[in-house]
């Protein structure tokens, strides 16, 4: 079922993520690569050579108006990028941070931002492996 402009109607939201669920999710994973990705910001910070080894996909990338910039590490000149970005609260600016899943190469990265921003609170949106393909690296402690 579709709706014009993607929009959909609160009372139809459990009928339509229901059909986005049969099919081992496929329309859900088809819907969701149909997202615009964001034309109309820049991400150049994210395209630079030595930051595109830390984006876990080339399309998923961190806006340059938004990201999260990393304090500086002394002689390593790309220290400051994660593919991060401020998400504003209903209440206040700058609330939430979205990041990828990190990658072998960037969970140092990963809890560096965590400690510098003060985070409290973490919520993984992904299983470490969907679908037999990779999300996420394990970036807490094997108990």
């Amino acid at each position: 079922m579709r709706y014009p402009s993607h929009s959909i109607p609160v009372e139809g939201m459990i009928d339509h993520v229901n059909l986005l669920k049969k099919d081992n999710s496929r329309l859900m994973a088809s819907e969701f690569e149909s997202i615009d990705p964001g034309g109309q910001f820049t991400w150049e910070v994210s395209s630079r050579p030595e930051n595109r080894s830390k984006n876990r996909y080339a399309n998923v990338v961190a806006y340059d108006h938004s990201r999260i910039v990393l304090q500086k590490i002394d002689g390593i000149s790309d220290s400051d990028y994660i593919n991060a970005n401020y998400l504003d609260g209903y209440h206040r600016k700058n609330m939430y941070i979205a990041t990828q899943g990190p990658l072998p190469n960037t969970i140092a990265d990963f809890w560096r931002m965590v400690w510098e921003q003060r985070s409290s609170i973490i919520v993984a949106m992904t299983r470490l492996e969907e679908r037999t393909r990779i999300k996420c690296e394990q970036y807490w402690p094997a108990v």
